[in-house]
């Protein structure tokens, strides 16, 4: 590199010159949108700040070879243009603090570097929360770049932050360049963005007998865009560093490269990705993969060491060791377990394979395209496999399509054998591996090894897919419901439809029988009743109000206080349902509200007749999910007496529009779709006058109801189903008894009354449901609980007369077995 101080502009000079002549009178604040460039050659005895904003075709701020008492913060939008110009350039000059930019700064030349540090000293860090951007090509002649952050020939006694983004865009451009011996003591940290876009561009360099401290850690991204371009780069730095990668290393090229001559103590990866277009890390020397990805080529390593959860996504690795084992500084914690997955479907290790400690596993991904003829790992070296670690194998879709047993090549090494694990064993004596020492499992309950030998120096398993039949019986062992068993066969027929990326997939992929099981009793539709017994008891309700409200009209009662001949009356409702498990279905939970509201009058002095509409909404719960249903109801009902005779009737229609949402596997499948309700109810009873104003009355019930359930698509989920139509009748026949009584209660009159049904249903309509996965694959029927035939109503109330108004509250309490509902009711009515 040719070192050149700035050139300067005669405007520089004046400004120079100005500053020279009356520096003690200038304050440490200077705002570049009143007077740039700003060129410093005289020592500076306090901090400075700049602000504003300027541009030109010079150094906006050039520090020539000066010392500055103090930090330097730069809070101005600057943007510098030409060859070789700088927003901020430090030429030959000491900052006794840090150095911080808070702002953007641009350049554009070629070459340019946007903040320049050359044969200069900061004591203390060189911090940027801004951002700091070039664009510009190299200049041959000269050996120039473009360079977001050049530091040459400088040394910094602190570190250097990032919060903010170092950018550079052009062909052979760096964002962060450090070289010419510089040296930063306390090393780089980026919580931020590097980013370098162009031919063979750079987003960290450190080289030319560079040293930056002990580590390099990124925690945000460094990224290079552009064929030949490199993420981080060590090219001959004279200390020993480390380089910890938290976050995310991207390139097109190669993503951490470590070329001859560089000293790198280990690179330790425990973030999100490293991944290269062309290669992901070239010569790093010892890996410590702690965690995360790493995609692309791994080339001349000597050991990589698996530390925890790890996912290798290329096809090619070379490092004289690959240890899959234990932390030796965190025993016996998992998330220190190595734990290494192979994505692709062959991949090469050009050196050893250890896999050491009880617990250390090697996790293939297998799919069409893995050939069973060819090797999943292909080992150039030996391959150390101790007692209690485990190949593990995971299906991808395609797998679910295979038929039979068929075998796979899992591992080709060139030998078997390791240390000789018996007591009193010579410390370094080895032995074969035996299939003893071998564990071959499988993720998922749908993927069986039905068997593995070591054939010469091949690890060989025989495998076998479980579907339609043969997976239903996997989870019958564990228990599962004929449901559950009825449901699994047609999805597991249609896995290898699936992204591997679907979440229902990755959950069969992986999950045990025991797991597996549980994921099938939620494949099927709720088969509890739920809508249709909501809608049903929702019914139930109004014929309640109704009857109340046909018990009220009737004479007998009063006292000789006639009723007038038409009225109006509103209701308002609260019903809380649970439904426990019955017959291995489970449950649910039903809250209603709601308001009804009618009219009626009297056709002649023996029959009324009334018209009443409900509106109602219900928050229904199960294991699996939820439904969500507004229903509308007409209600014409009458009622006849003849003496201390009397019937009630009512005849409903009524329409719900039902949304429902299922859970599975982490997705969510949506349902929307109708239902229609026809119901009728009858009651008849005789009135018994016991006097002091009680009134009894055995009474004898009929009740009807037929509710039609559409059928629907369900959406947002690969479990999601096609449901038929579904029809769910209810016929009961009871018996019970009220007592009421009419007493005065100050200006107006007071009637409680009691009320004791018991019901028998002659119909017992068991819910059985239909259903199709929309992936595809045959039709599965569903069936619920046998229904329990009798429940048993119970109720308290009281109403209030007073002149035209009357006022009541009352309680209602439903049981049959398995099943429980309390309702509470507030009504008004006015009587014209």
């Amino acid at each position: 590199m040719i070192i050149r101080f700035a050139r300067k502009t005669p405007l520089a000079l004046v400004i120079a010159a100005n500053l020279s002549l009356s520096l003690t009178a200038q304050a440490q604040t200077y705002d570049l949108s009143q007077g740039a460039p700003l060129a410093f050659n005289t020592n500076q005895n306090q901090p400075l700040t700049f602000i504003g904003s300027a541009s030109g075709n010079t150094d906006l701020i050039d520090f020539g070879g000066i010392t500055v008492q103090g930090a330097v913060t730069n809070n101005a939008q600057l943007s510098a243009s030409g060859p070789s110009n700088s927003a901020i350039d430090f030429d030959a000059s000491t900052i006794n603090g840090n150095v911080t930019n808070t702002a953007n700064l641009s350049s554009s030349g070629n070459p340019a570097s946007t903040l320049n540090f050359g044969m200069s000293r900061v004591q203390g860090d060189l911090i940027n929360s801004g951002t700091i951007s070039v664009t510009g090509i190299p200049d041959p002649a000269d050996d120039e770049t473009p360079n977001a952050l050049l530091i040459w020939n400088s040394q910094i006694t602190g570190k250097l932050h990032n919060t903010g983004s170092l950018i550079a865009n052009g062909q052979d451009s760096f964002a962060l360049k450090i070289e010419n011996g510089s040296q930063i003591a306390h090393g780089i940290q980026n919580d931020g963005s590097i980013r370098a876009t162009g031919q063979r561009a750079t987003g960290l360099y450190v080289g030319d007998n560079s040293s930056v401290g002990e580590i390099i850690s990124n925690q945000g991204t460094i990224e290079a865009l552009g064929a030949g371009s490199r993420g981080i780069v060590l090219d001959q730095n004279t200390n020993n560093v480390i380089i910890v990668n938290g976050s995310t290393v991207r390139t097109e090229g190669v993503a951490i490269d470590i070329l001859p001559g560089s000293h790198l103590s280990r690179l330790t990866h425990d973030g999100d990705l490293i991944e290269g277009g062309e290669t992901a890390i070239r010569g790093a020397g010892v890996i410590n993969w702690e965690g995360g990805t790493i995609r692309g080529k791994i080339l001349d390593n000597f050991v990589i060491n698996v530390l925890g959860k790890a996912t290798f996504d290329g096809d090619y690795i070379q490092a004289k060791h690959l240890e899959i084992s234990w932390d030796d500084y965190h025993p016996q914690q998992p998330e220190y377990q190595g734990y290494l997955q192979l994505q692709r479907p062959h991949t090469t290790l050009d050196g050893n394979l250890e896999l050491l400690g009880a617990g250390a596993t090697l996790e293939m991904l297998l799919s069409q395209a893995t050939d069973p003829s060819r090797p999943v790992l292909d080992v150039s070296g030996n391959a150390e496999i101790e007692p209690g670690t485990r190949v593990l194998l995971t299906p991808k879709p395609n797998d679910f399509s295979t038929n039979g047993t068929q075998p796979y090549q899992l591992i080709r090494a060139n030998s078997w054998e390791r240390f000789d694990l018996t007591p009193n064993a010579p410390s370094n004596a080895r032995v074969p591996v035996t299939i003893a020492d071998i564990n071959v499992q499988s993720s998922s309950a749908l993927l069986q090894v039905q068997g593995y030998q070591l054939q010469g120096n091949t690890l060989i398993a025989q495998l076998q897919m479980q579907s339609g039949a043969a997976a239903a019986d996997v989870i019958a062992g564990q228990g599962a419901s004929q449901n559950a068993q009825a449901a699994i066969q047609p999805i597991s027929e249609q896995l290898s439809q699936l992204s591997a990326q679907d979440p229902l997939f990755q959950t069969f992929a992986n999950a045990d029988v025991a797991q597996t099981t549980r994921l099938a009793e939620q494949l099927g539709p709720d088969v509890n009743g739920a809508v249709g017994k909501t809608a049903i008891s929702n019914q139930n309700l109004l014929g309640n109000v109704l009857q109340g409200r046909s018990a009220s009209l009737r004479q007998g009662l009063s006292s000789g206080d006639g009723l007038s001949e038409t009225g109006a009356w509103v209701q308002v409702l609260n019903s809380d349902a649970d439904q426990g498990e019955r017959n291995g279905i489970p449950g649910y939970d039903a809250d209603s509200q709601g308001i009804a509201v009618g009219a009626d009058g009297k056709l002649n002095p023996q029959t009324t007749l009334g018209l009443a509409y409900s509106y109602l909404t219900s928050d229904v719960r199960s294991q699996t999910g939820k439904t969500d249903i507004e229903g509308h109801a007409l209600t014409l009902y009458s009622g006849f007496e003849q003496g201390a005779w009397f019937v009630d009737a009512g005849l409903t229609y009524g329409r719900s529009d039902n949304q429902s949402k299922r859970y599975i596997a982490g997705t969510r499948a949506k349902g929307d779709y109708d239902s229609d309700l026809l119901g009728f109810n009858l009651l008849g009873g005789y009135g018994f006058d016991l006097g002091q104003g009680l009134l009894l009355e055995p009474r004898v019930a009929a009740r009807y109801s037929n509710v039609l359930i559409d059928s629907f698509r369900e959406k947002g989920s690969s479990a999601a189903l096609a449901v038929n139509e579904q029809r769910f009748e209810v016929g009961e026949l009871g018996a019970g008894v009220r007592l009421a009584g009419n007493f005065a209660a100050g200006q107006g009159s007071l009637e409680p009354e009691a009320k004791l049904m018991a019901y028998h249903d002659f119909i017992a309509d068991q819910v059985s449901s239909t259903s199709a996965f929309v992936v595809g694959g045959t039709p599965f029927i569903t069936n619920g609980a046998k229904p329990a035939r009798d429940s048993y109503e119970a109720s308290l109330g009281v109403t209030y007369h007073l002149g035209a108004v009357s006022v009541g509250v009352s309680y209602d309490y439903l049981t049959k077995t398995d099943f429980s509902a309390d309702t509470l009711q507030a009504r008004v009515r006015y009587d014209f």
